[in-house]
């Protein structure tokens, strides 16, 4: 026995109407199986909406982290010159 169901999983918006469907084409998938997939693929979709929203960082944090630890470089008079 094929089972097919179909699942809206993206926000409805009136500007796309299109919904996305999720559909069991080979196998007989269980309950749990379907609520699984469901859960992964609406996780993604939040973490990509989340992305998109997050202001972009300016520096990385391995930079900053690096900046504290070296310290300020310092020049001494004539230390670079050659003889």
């Amino acid at each position: 026995m094929n089972t097919t169901q179909n699942f809206s999983w993206a926000p409805q918006q009136k500007s796309a109407p299109e919904p996305s469907d999720l559909r069991v084409v080979r196998g007989e998938a269980t309950d749990e199986e379907i609520a699984a997939l469901f859960a992964v693929i609406l996780a993604e979709a939040q973490s990509r909406q989340a992305a998109e929203q997050a202001p972009p960082s300016t520096r990385s944090e391995i930079l900053r982290r690096a900046a504290t630890i070296r310290g300020q470089l310092t020049s001494l008079p004539g230390l670079f010159r050659r003889k």
